[in-house]
This record gives C-alpha cells, sequence and structure tokens, in this order.
C-alpha cells in the first residue's frame, strides 16, 4: 500500500494541469492525475462510460454556444472561470471514492447504464447512480442524445428523441432551452441564440404567433415538421396582416422556402389561406424564379401543384402557358409528370363543370388550353404508355379529359394495341391497357379483346407475367358479353393431350389467377358450369399442382356460396 501511495506522489509531481482531489479525510489522500475531457463530455454526446482517472461528464448546452453555459449538476463544482484546466475538486459523497489501486479495474457497466448517468463505484465496489438534479432530469434527453445517422431521412431517426430530430442545417439549434419560458421571448442579438430561442418558444408556447418571432420567420419554418406546422397554423387561422407578415418572409427568401423539405409547406398555406392579391404577389415572384425550375425540382414541384389547385381560372391559364414546348420534359421527369397531371387533373374539373352549368363555350375554351398536352402525348402514346412516369400521365388523359380529348388518345392507344401487342406485355404499357379498360367504351373494349385472343394468343398472353392482369383486368371491369368470350377461350381444348385450356392454365403459376377471377366472376349458368365440370374432372391431376389447387378451392367455395343462396332463397318462399 505503501508503494503504491509512493508511486502516485511521484506522478502528482510530474503532471500539474488536471488533478482529482480525493476527500482529505481518507487513507489516499493522493492528488491523482486526470486527462483532459473528451471531446463526447463537451459537446454533450458522450456515452457517460469512461476508464478510471477520467473526469466526470458535463451537461453542455447544444449549438454554438455549446461550452459557455453549463448546466449545474450535483456530480462536480466547477472552477469560477468555467475551465477544464483548474483544480475540480469532486466531494466522496457527490460522486464517488477515488478510483482503485494501480493494477485493479472497474468492470464494464451494465448495457442500460449506456445512455443513462454515469454510475460510480461505491465502496463497496458496486456500482451505483448519483441522484439526478431535478433540472438536470427533466431535460436529460436534450443534452444526451443518442447517436444520429445524418445522411438518413429525417422521418426515420429511431430512437431520437423528436426534439433533436434533424432534417435542416438550422435544427441544431432545435434543442429546448430550459432559459424559456412560455410567456417570454426576447432577441439577445446573437443570431443562433436567437433561433434556439424562438424555436423553443414556438413550441411551448400555444398562443404564439408570428409577430412573436418576426425577423425568424424563415428560420423557424425551415426548422423542422413542428415548427413548420406553426407557421402553417398561424398562416390558415391568422389575421390577414399576419399572413401579410409571412407572404413578407417568404418573398425574402422565395428560393430557400420552396427548395427546403420543411419551407415548401409555407408557400402551398399562403397558396391555400391567402387572399387572391397575396396569392398574385406571390406568382409573380415565381414566374421570376423560373415556373419550370420549381415543377422539376421534389419539393418546388409541390408548390406548383398547389398553386393549379387555389389559383383562380385566368391566372391558371397563364400558369399553364409556362409548360408550351415543355411538355415532353415534364412528363419524363419524377417530379415533372405530377406537374403535368395536375394540370390534366384541375383544367379537365374546370371544362366539364362548365359544361354541366350549361357553358359550352367556356368550357370548349378551357379543353383548348390543355390541347398542347393532348398532341404532344398523341404524337408519344406509344413510347409514353411504355414510360415509368409517362403512363402516368396518359392514364390521367383517358381519365379526366372531356370526351373529344379522351377519344382521340383512346383510337391512338387502339391502334397501338392492334398492330403489336407490345404495349400490353410491357411493364408499365399494361397500366394504360387496364385504364382503357374501365374508362374506354364496349367498343373500346371490344378491340382489346379482339386483340388478345386472336392467332391464339391468348394462352400465352394469360401466362405473361404483366398481360395477364390485362386479362384479368377484362374478367372484373368488363362487359358481361366480353366476360363469356374470355370463358369460351378457357373451355377450348388446347395442345395435343385433349384438356380444356383453364386445366393448362391452373396448373401455371401466373394464368392461374385467370382461372380463378374466371370463376369468381362468371354468373350461375350453363357456361359457368361447364367451365367448372371440365376443371374438377381433372381434380385429381390438378391438387397435385402447388398452383392449381388454390383454383379447385375457389370452386368449392363457388359452390358452397351456390348452395347458401340457394336455401336462403327456398327459406323466403315459405
Amino acid at each position: 500500500m505503501v508503494a503504491v501511495l509512493i508511486e502516485r506522489r511521484k506522478a502528482d509531481m510530474t503532471l500539474k494541469d488536471h488533478t482529482f482531489n480525493t476527500n482529505p479525510t481518507d487513507d489516499m489522500t493522493a492528488s491523482i492525475p486526470i486527462p483532459p475531457p473528451c471531446q463526447g463530455c463537451i459537446n454533450g454526446t458522450c456515452c457517460g462510460y469512461h476508464p478510471p482517472g477520467h473526469p466526470p461528464p458535463m451537461h453542455y448546452s447544444y449549438g454554438h454556444n455549446a461550452g459557455h453555459h453549463p448546466v449545474p449538476s450535483p456530480y462536480y463544482t466547477q472552477s469560477p472561470d468555467n475551465s477544464m484546466s483548474q483544480f475540480i475538486h469532486i466531494p466522496t459523497s457527490g460522486f464517488g471514492p477515488p478510483p482503485p489501486p494501480l493494477g485493479e479495474y472497474y468492470p464494464p457497466p451494465p448495457q442500460s447504464m449506456y445512455y443513462g448517468s454515469w454510475p460510480g463505484p461505491s465502496y463497496s465496489g458496486s456500482y451505483s447512480s448519483p441522484p439526478i438534479h431535478p433540472q438536470v432530469r427533466q431535460h436529460y434527453s436534450s443534452y444526451h442524445p443518442r447517436p444520429t445517422n445524418r445522411q438518413s431521412n429525417g422521418k426515420h431517426h429511431k430512437g431520437v428523441p423528436s426534439s433533436i430530430k434533424t432534417h435542416h442545417s438550422i435544427n441544431q439549434y432545435a434543442v429546448p432551452n430550459p432559459d424559456v419560458t412560455p410567456e417570454e421571448f426576447t432577441f439577445s442579438g446573437i443570431p443562433h441564440v436567437d433561433i434556439q430561442r424562438a424555436i423553443s418558444f414556438v413550441k411551448r408556447n400555444s398562443s404564439a404567433t408570428l409577430f412573436d418571432i418576426n425577423g425568424l420567420i424563415l428560420e423557424v419554418a425551415t426548422a423542422d415538421e413542428g415548427t413548420r406546422r406553426f407557421v402553417q397554423k398561424r398562416i390558415k387561422l391568422g389575421t390577414d396582416e399576419e399572413k401579410q407578415l409571412g407572404l413578407t418572409a417568404a418573398l425574402s427568401s422565395l428560393e430557400e422556402l420552396w427548395s427546403d423539405p420543411h419551407g415548401n409547406f409555407m408557400l402551398q398555406a399562403i397558396f391555400e389561406n391567402g387572399t387572391e392579391t397575396m396569392k398574385k404577389e406571390l406568382m409573380a415572384a415565381i414566374y421570376e424564379e423560373d415556373v419550370m425550375n420549381l415543377s422539376l425540382h421534389m419539393h418546388g414541384c409541390r408548390v406548383i401543384q398547389r398553386a393549379m389547385r387555389t389559383l383562380d381560372r385566368d391566372d391558371l391559364t397563364k400558369l399553364i402557358s409556362e409548360f408550351h414546348e415543355k411538355v415532353i420534359t415534364l412528363i419524363h421527369d419524377p417530379n415533372g409528370n405530377h406537374v403535368i397531371q395536375g394540370c390534366i387533373r384541375v383544367i379537365s374539373d374546370f371544362a366539364i363543370s362548365a359544361e354541366k352549368n350549361g357553358d359550352p363555350e367556356l368550357a370548349k375554351s378551357l379543353a383548348d388550353e390543355l390541347q398542347f398536352i393532348i398532341y404532344d402525348v398523341i404524337s408519344n402514346v406509344d413510347t409514353l404508355s411504355k414510360h415509368r412516369y409517362g403512363c402516368r400521365v396518359v392514364q390521367r388523359v383517358i381519365e379526366y379529359c372531356v370526351e373529344k380529348q379522351k377519344e382521340a388518345v383512346l383510337e391512338v392507344i387502339i391502334s397501338c394495341v392492334q398492330n403489336e401487342k407490345s404495349i400490353v406485355e410491357d411493364q408499365y404499357g399494361n397500366y394504360v391497357i387496364q385504364q382503357t379498360i374501365v374508362c374506354g367504351k364496349e367498343e373500346h373494349q371490344a378491340a382489346i379483346l379482339e386483340a388478345l385472343i386472336a392467332d391464339g394468343a391468348f394462352s400465352r398472353l394469360s401466362k405473361h407475367k404483366y398481360a395477364s392482369n390485362v386479362v384479368e383486368g377484362m374478367l372484373k371491369r368488363g362487359s358481361m358479353v366480353n366476360k363469356e368470350l374470355i370463358a369460351k377461350e378457357l373451355l377450348k381444348v388446347s395442345g395435343n393431350n385433349g384438356v380444356c385450356c383453364a386445366v393448362e392454365l391452373a396448373k401455371d403459376p401466373i394464368a392461374n389467377y385467370v382461372v380463378k377471377s374466371a370463376i369468381e366472376v362468371l354468373e350461375e349458368g350453363e357456361l359457368l358450369e361447364s367451365l367448372l365440370e371440365a376443371i374438377s374432372a381433372s381434380r385429381n391431376e390438378l391438387l397435385k399442382s402447388p398452383y392449381a389447387k388454390y383454383v379447385v378451392a375457389k370452386i368449392n367455395t363457388k359452390r358452397e356460396k351456390a348452395e347458401f343462396a340457394k336455401s336462403i332463397s327456398e327459406e323466403s318462399n315459405f
């Protein structure tokens, strides 16, 4: 023991900076040299566990202000100048006894203490957690956050307190400040401190308004999801003066807002809840920014779509005219295609509404505003139908446009199907054909079905991964005449084995869905019974197939339902 104390005395003589003074009443009264604090202790992200001799963790605030305002803690007493290079006295009763003699080591702390307080060893050698000051306990998660992956999406920060989730560079100031109360908010003159205090203020004060944070509205609107919802709420519920204040702030830095994942919602809120004058002012600024830039941007395209849904007819017509000769570029873009879809939907709704209200001239003029998009779609319908984003625009034309425009596009689609079946077998084109079945007339359905069964292609297409969706779509959404024609194709004998087409398709991993759909949609009658008998004749063979057994189960279910309905009808007759 004496040798150990001598060694410690020698170490104390060599190191003069950081020392750890033990309890004077203890026999081991040597000043034990300790290393300087780690960076984690200074910025507040330390795990809370250190090797023997390391100074205790200190709770510091976040942001650029880190290290200037340490939070009081019962674990230590600090020197007057807040410097760790001075002597720090840790009473035994406040933190724990001195480290064990050289050669002895602490066992690692339990896993549950990794994110908790720093456990100090008691005299008995067991671990004990010191009491936490109420103020420190209240804001402990803010000063000791779990590590986050800054590259991941802010919506998926699992295990991180909501007060420190980051989406924007300004979010480092989003940690609640315990010094700010809901009743007070004053500017300190230090930008990053004011931002932190403003964010804390709007999150804690339900009666806060945009007037309270005037000068920091942009920073608050782009901070995180909670603060941008506050700005949206104030623009929706506030007075015209408060809305005008928000518009003024938005116009001062428009590009920063429309390109921000949170800030773009502020612009959407102005379009949705602002006055007509405010909307015109905002649109004038957007025209100066270049509408195409916004339309091709991930967040800017949302602002343009919101503007389309809220502007009056004249302003909407002016906005859509910005897309002349740029339609194909927008359609091929993952963000721009939504803008073109919005144009088709909104203008078509205006035109159909005018026609219903007895104003055919207005309806025609509105439809003509959309004609430049229809021309580009018709000219490129085959390539657009096979495009990942283009197929969506073609479907919106079929779904929303006025009859004249819809007919023109449908005729081109039918000609593509009749000339070649590649659009039916395409991974995107098959959705366009399904939409044609739903929105087209009976002659369009008949033309598609004729292409499906021509030249014995029905069996092949039913086994195709994408074309089988078209066959199922015809069974589920086509007319009853077309459903019966498909059932007759299923009853035809295929190949040299003498079995009907339905039995062969039932064994296929893809085509069995076609057979199940036919059994489900066909009405009670001779045709359905013939199909069920033809399949049941090969029941034993089908039960051996991993796919056909589901077809057999569908037949059993169909018959059980028929018997149940029959019994119910007989009981009702009595």
